[in-house]
Formats: structure tokens, C-alpha cells, sequence
């Protein structure tokens, strides 16, 4: 969308470290390079609950506010590193370069992301959503939570699929029900059975 109204764009490749991960993990993280006026921006919005809600600028050690925290970029050469406030420390998201990738690099990327046994994403059900006020609503599988200013503000656990199907309608405004574009209770009921029922969906 952005190089479709004239901006120059650059389509980067992340590795995500967000765990702490024992060996740096395979590029998988999508994430865009834009030139403005002489100036080279971040913009990144695919990270869940910690994506950014604003561009910051390529610019190491320097800290930036967007409206949903404070974000900072480490340098050392050719390796870049994406950090976010998290209560007292810095807490590192993903190494990236600046090196071009092809449309195959994402292709591989997403297939390993989708595919590998142990892939988290093959096993809960992630949903994130920034408000307006800076706060944000996330979900994994059935638990629920309402942050804001980095605080709990809300938080429960949904005792059913039938819950999680209102709660993704009325607080996520997600068209769920939609006749096209939606999916029935019946089909969220058995994509969460098989969530529940995998070894790995409790880890």
C-alpha cells in the first residue's frame, strides 16, 4: 500500500528473539524500510502485542514514543535490533539487516512459521488489539486481558468457545458472524478443541 502512493519501500526479514531463544532463530518476521525525505523509517505492523503503532525512525540508541510505549533501535555494523520499554529494561524483539530479500525469502519464512511442529502459531490462538487511549486487549487461546499504561486492567479466563466467539465480535470488532467473510461457532469450537487437546498448546 505504501509504494502504491509513492513511497520508496523495502521489504526487510527479522529474526525473533522476543523468547530469549538458546540459538538465533531462522528469519521469519516481516518488516518495512521507508524513505522519506532523505530520512529512513520502521514501519512495522505484524508484531501482535507489541507491534508498533507508529514509524520510528533508523536511528541507533535513540529512544522513540509511538502511543502504545517507548521503542529503541541497538547498531553493531551490519546487525540492527528492535527494542521495547518493558517496565524497567529494554526487552529485545528481533535482529534484522538491511540486506534486499526476495519474494521467496517471505514465501520459505511463512511456510516454516506455519508448518514446523513446534511453531507457537500452529498452536494457540493470538489476537491483539491497540486502542485509541493507548491501551490494548489481547488474547491467548481463552485468556483474556484489558492493559493500560502497561497495567492489568482486566482480566479473566473465558470459560468457552461460545465466550470467545462474543468476546472476538463485541471487544475485538471482529465481524465473526459475517455470511462471507466470518466463520460459525461450531468451526471456532473445533479449531479450540484441537488447541487443548495438543502437547504443546500448554507450553
Amino acid at each position: 500500500m505504501l509504494r502504491e502512493v509513492g513511497f520508496n519501500v523495502r521489504s526487510l526479514l527479522g529474526r525473533v528473539v522476543m523468547a530469549n531463544p538458546p540459538q538465533m532463530p531462522p528469519r521469519t518476521h516481516r518488516l518495512l524500510l521507508v524513505e522519506l525525505n532523505g530520512e529512513r523509517w520502521i514501519a512495522d505492523v505484524g508484531f501482535g502485542g507489541q507491534t508498533l503503532t507508529a514509524p520510528i525512525q533508523l536511528i541507533a540508541e535513540k529512544e522513540q514514543a509511538t502511543p502504545h510505549g517507548l521503542y529503541r533501535l541497538i547498531n553493531d555494523g551490519l546487525d540492527w535490533v528492535l527494542q521495547f520499554r518493558h517496565h524497567e529494561h529494554w526487552q529485545s524483539m528481533y535482529h534484522f539487516d538491511l540486506a534486499a530479500q526476495y519474494q521467496n525469502d517471505y514465501v520459505m519464512g511463512n511456510f516454516w512459521s506455519a508448518h514446523w511442529p513446534q511453531s507457537h502459531f500452529r498452536h494457540h490462538l493470538l489476537m491483539c488489539r491497540h486502542l485509541p487511549d493507548g491501551g490494548k486487549l489481547t488474547l491467548t487461546n481463552l485468556h483474556f486481558t484489558h492493559w493500560q499504561n502497561g497495567q492489568v486492567i482486566e482480566q479473566r479466563n473465558l470459560p468457552d468457545a461460545d465466550a470467545l466467539y462474543q468476546l472476538m465480535q463485541e471487544r475485538f470488532g471482529l465481524g465473526v458472524d459475517d455470511p462471507k467473510h466470518g466463520f460459525s461457532l461450531a468451526e471456532l469450537t473445533a479449531v479450540m478443541a484441537g488447541f487443548e487437546t495438543h502437547p504443546q498448546a500448554g507450553k
